[in-house]
């Protein structure tokens, strides 16, 4: 039996050659959702207009931006007594306008590019402006692979995306018949031909088995199916559940790294610190990666076997070859040709491998040359990300001041001793049980699951745009940086 994020990929799939309402239906059954209750309209904006834009509604067609609208396509209505399987027997197939225990489903094409979350939640809050009961809006939509703004996968030409919106509504406090607009909520740009792995668990947690499954009940309301889907589309409680695996990796990750003694710390402290900062750097390092300026290939395992020397469990090469390289060699060196001689040590511009026994104390230089099987091939990899003028990567390593021919080591970034170790194993690592019942001080906390950090990272979905009052992405955004930084140091002290 197929995983249900295979199924729901093959059900995305389907929009690029499926018409656009049978794509709808298609997806939405996948997830467990279905209803008679529909109307059969032509698909064109007037058609939806002239059904539905009653006076009175407040609609705008210049902000519902209409004159992009390729077409509409009511899916149906979604009930209570759909739900209990108690349907009327009279009029069961009527798509009832004024019922607010209910859910509406529509499909909408658009015909332009690029549109920022702001315009599909403009849209999403102009056609719920329509109805009394909440409407859940599939917007089918491209990108250009050329905008730095859509996510950057394996886009070729421009592509076809999905956008799915809600808006959450609470009632009017004087008049119990109506009900206010809040927040938009949105699971933005799907790619149809390689969905992000963030978004399929997002959209399997939506399905309706995964909803009962966590409610430990089954759903035959209109009231529990809407709980349920507050939950769903809550982004605290998606911060909450990426911190809580993200804390499980480092109480996991901690007695099995090693910073160096130089820093004169005590172990404990010099290890946690420096975990700290790795997870800082890292998580960084995945928000610029949504804009493309750093390459997936240096997160992806297939292409690290063919990078590096040694990418077994026991050893650091992963850790030390390319993360470090990414950080302090790349991320921290400005980006220009080769100098040699006198003006090497005092402009440094270039990117290239420290040469042997020379640059002492140079600490944005590539290094481990002997950890890749080919080093100037293994260059290309880190040619087009840029330089980012800020200290989070600035390598902490430094002269001492007592003696200019030994260096304070605090991140390790060295070919020679006092190396930082981070085993491959905490990076690549399948989900496994741990007992961190010591660490968070707690008996029950003997059978967590902790799995590899790259493989927690790409299980979520990252946006470069913070949530704002009236919309919100169900992705963590950038404020989540500060939080995981704080957090965790909250959690060692």
């Amino acid at each position: 039996m197929p995983d249900l994020r295979e199924t729901i990929e093959t059900a995305l799939k389907a929009f690029t050659d499926t018409p656009l309402r049978d794509a709808g239906l298609n997806l939405l059954s996948t997830l467990g959702y279905a209803s008679d209750r529909t109307l059969d309209l032509d698909g064109s904006p007037e058609a939806f207009l002239e059904q539905f834009d009653s006076a009175g509604r407040n609609f705008s067609a210049e902000k519902a931006l209409v004159s992009d609208w390729k077409r509409v396509d009511l899916l149906f209505q979604l009930t209570g007594e759909d739900l209990s399987g108690q349907s009327d027997l009279f009029d069961e197939n009527k798509v009832k306008q004024g019922n607010l225990q209910s859910y509406l489903f529509f499909a909408l094409e658009l015909t332009g590019e690029n549109y920022a979350r702001g315009k599909l939640s403009q849209i999403a809050r102009q056609i719920n402006r329509l109805f009394s009961a909440p409407v859940m809006l599939l917007i089918k939509h491209k990108c250009d692979a050329g905008i730095p703004a859509c996510d950057k996968q394996t886009f070729t030409s421009a592509s076809d995306l999905l956008s799915i919106a809600v808006i959450n509504r609470r009632p009017h406090k004087r008049d119990e018949d109506k009900d206010v607009l809040g927040k938009v909520t949105l699971i933005r740009n799907i790619s149809l031909t390689v969905p992000h792995r963030g978004h399929l668990d997002i959209l399997a947690d939506f399905a309706l088995p995964a909803l009962e499954k966590q409610r430990k009940g089954r759903i035959d309301s209109f009231d529990a199916l809407h709980a349920a889907w507050e939950e769903v589309f809550n982004v605290e409680l998606l911060n909450k559940r990426f911190y809580r695996e993200l804390a499980n990796w480092y109480f996991w990750a901690l007695p099995q790294v090693s910073f160096p003694e130089a820093g004169g710390e005590n172990e404990e402290k010099r290890n946690a610190t420096g975990l700290i900062r790795l997870l800082t750097r890292l998580i960084f390092c995945w928000f610029i990666k949504e804009k493309g300026l750093v390459p997936e290939e240096l997160f992806d395992r297939k292409e690290m076997e063919r990078t590096l020397s040694d990418l077994d469990d026991d050893a650091s090469t992963y850790y030390c070859a390319i993360l470090q390289n990414l950080f302090f060699a790349t991320l921290n060196q400005r980006m220009g040709r080769n100098h040699k001689g006198e003006l090497y040590r005092c402009f440094i511009s270039d990117r290239e491998f420290q040469g042997k026994n020379e640059n002492h104390g140079v600490t944005n230089l590539y290094r481990y040359l002997d950890l890749f099987k080919n080093p100037e091939a293994a260059l290309d990899l880190f040619s087009d990300v840029p330089f980012l003028n800020g200290g989070l990567f600035e390598c902490l390593d430094r002269e001492d001041p007592d003696n200019k021919n030994r260096m304070i080591r605090i991140d390790g970034f060295t070919t020679k001793g006092e190396r930082a170790v981070i085993p491959n194993r905490l990076f690549f690592a399948n989900e496994q049980e741990v007992d961190l019942s010591g660490a968070y001080g707690e008996r029950k906390r003997n059978h967590e699951k902790a799995r590899g950090l790259l493989h927690i990272l790409y299980s979520y979905k990252f946006t470069i745009v913070e949530n704002t009052p009236i919309d919100q992405e169900i992705a963590l955004d950038p404020e989540l940086l500060g939080k995981v930084f704080e957090n965790l140091l909250a959690s060692y002290n």
